[in-house]
């Protein structure tokens, strides 16, 4: 379910809080993926290019996610705050957190492979 909502971002998250910054980048690209997949699941069966939508919707799935595996890494690294934030979230989201982030580390039982 899609809910809109309306509002300056700086009014509610602060540019110079890190942990504020990293909820802020990880919801955009939650909407990003949100909506490319509904763009795959949008597409009609024998429809005009529908091999080439799926695929370049494809490539577009797979880079976000290694584009918010490799943010949350690195900002777990260069923020003690937000580590200490993931680390505190409940279970499920943690586990979550690391089917992302393993899905593009060798040595994790998520990675997807080369």
């Amino acid at each position: 379910m899609t809910t809109i909502m309306h509002f300056k971002i700086g009014d509610a998250f602060s540019a110079e809080d890190p942990l504020a910054r990293f909820i802020t980048v990880l919801a955009m690209m939650s909407n990003d993926w949100l909506r490319s997949a509904e763009e795959i699941l949008g597409i009609a069966d024998g429809s005009t290019d529908e091999g080439g939508r799926r695929v370049m919707l494809f490539r577009q799935q797979a880079s976000l996610h290694h584009e918010t595996a490799t943010f949350i890494v690195n900002a777990r690294h260069r923020f003690p705050a937000i580590a200490e934030f993931v680390d505190k979230l409940p279970e499920i989201a943690r586990e979550e957190c690391a089917r992302v982030v393993g899905g593009i580390d060798p040595t994790s039982p998520h990675y997807h492979g080369d």
